[in-house]
């Protein structure tokens, strides 16, 4: 999926799921063994900027969601919170302007590509 913001900036957002089996053992203090297995659900988002038309690898930045084992999986939310952890880790590390971040938490993460729309300016709406 590509982002493309008011400013001009590209981004490619991916999305990917991890199903991983945990398996666990334990012995009680009456000599049993217990062994549980369950799926560790995992919602991995990374987001990439495009400069110049390719893809810069030097700044990859990932969220990540992780699902507890007594929740039911949803995979819309775990990517909706990943999407917002890697957009506030790119905040935070200053990668990204203001107006950059809010083009990027108003993209559908279900759409292939998306551009901001232009905004009018102040002028422009009193003339309305």
């Amino acid at each position: 999926m590509i982002v493309t913001t008011r400013s001009g900036n590209k981004y490619i957002v991916k999305t990917r799921f991890l199903h991983t089996p945990v398996y666990k053992e334990n012995v009680d203090e009456y000599g049993r063994t217990h062994v549980i297995y369950w799926t560790e659900h995992t919602t991995r988002v990374s987001i990439t900027p495009l400069k110049g038309g390719k893809v810069s690898t030097e700044t990859t930045i990932c969220g990540i969601a992780r699902c507890h084992y007594k929740d039911k999986f949803d995979k819309t939310y775990g990517k909706k919170l990943a999407y917002q952890n890697a957009i506030d880790r790119m905040t935070d590390l200053q990668l990204i302007s203001a107006g950059d971040r809010v083009d990027l938490y108003t993209f559908n993460l279900n759409a292939a590509t998306y551009t901001a729309p232009e905004i009018p300016s102040c002028e422009e709406e009193a003339k309305v």
